[in-house]
């Protein structure tokens, strides 16, 4: 007797983006996550993509997006129709001596980052600060959750 298997099709990209994030040296492990599902994530083909922590807080999101060595100001943050964009770019600081570069396993420049906010998500009030190398943007949830019922006249 054969078993049948339910065909899911994207599991291949799933898989993929699995085998990239490894090759690449990235975190897989958040992509599975079914809270994310919610902050569904795209990203440009660029040079490099930052590390991000997604926190659910009883009042709102916090996105935590490490950006070393970039001043915070020359990051930038928008909210349009349902999706939240950063994007920057991390120049390369370094003059080449006479001996000549050796090793470079830092990434240098642009980077562009898009997540589709939560139907719940209050995008008027979106805030971003940062500390250390890590930007943070917090995403207050919006007070009226319950859909709104329209009388037909």
């Amino acid at each position: 007797m054969s078993s049948m298997k339910k065909y899911q099709p994207w599991s291949l990209f799933e898989q993929l983006h699995h085998e990239l994030d490894e090759l690449y040296g990235r975190r897989a492990e958040s992509r599975s996550s079914p809270f994310l599902s919610q902050f569904s994530t795209m990203s440009k083909n660029t040079d490099w993509m930052p590390a991000v922590d997604l926190e659910e807080r009883p009042n709102g999101y916090v996105l935590k997006v490490e950006i070393p060595g970039i001043d915070p100001k020359e990051v930038d943050i928008s909210a349009q129709g349902g999706v939240l964009t950063i994007k920057g770019e991390k120049k390369y600081d370094r003059e080449t001596d006479e001996n000549g570069l050796k090793v470079m396993e830092r990434a240098y420049g642009s980077f562009f980052r898009q997540f589709t906010l939560p139907v719940n998500a209050n995008a008027d009030d979106i805030s971003a600060s940062a500390d250390i190398g890590v930007l943070t943007i917090e995403i207050p949830k919006s007070q009226t959750t319950e859909p709104r019922k329209i009388p037909v006249s």
